[in-house]
């Protein structure tokens, strides 16, 4: 299980000071879904989350945007895949029906989610084209990558 979000709040600082400093380019890592070996963590793929509306897909994906090719690239080398994720949420409020401890009956109906692969590891999950998701299978999409 995850360890919980400690401030839902992201620090934005690093980003605006290192802007600051001139031509030193970065980018942000959205998320790194870990595995286990041997008792220790392993990259198991890396996901770039946007909140649709933001971005369209269209740019997320682009051959041109250079965070999507650093983290290609990234994702390459490492030998895992590597998605572009939009998600959209009907309302404010996270609908939760949790029936057990562990969480596994953990719904929330008001989410969609968008999931491209951006390289060859990634198209053997979801194939070359847009896969819609809901909840539900997006998790199970996440539990494929850790088989």
């Amino acid at each position: 299980m995850s360890k919980p979000q400690y401030s839902e709040y992201r620090d934005n600082h690093y980003s605006l000071v290192h802007r600051d400093m001139g031509s030193l380019p970065m980018i942000d890592i959205d998320s790194v879904e870990i595995g286990w070996e041997d008792g220790n963590p392993v990259p198991l793929s890396l996901i770039e989350t946007k909140r649709f509306g933001l971005k369209k897909l269209s740019e997320l994906t682009s051959v041109n945007n250079n965070s999507i090719k650093v983290q290609k690239n990234i994702a390459d080398r490492l030998g895992v895949p590597f998605f572009v994720v939009l998600y959209k949420f009907w309302n404010d409020k996270l609908n939760r029906i949790v029936g057990a401890e562990d969480g596994n009956d953990v719904k929330i109906d008001s989410y969609q989610f968008q999931v491209a692969a951006r390289n060859k590891i990634a198209k053997g999950f979801v194939g070359n084209t847009i896969a819609e998701m809901n909840y539900n299978e997006y998790v199970d999409f996440l539990k494929d990558l850790r088989r």
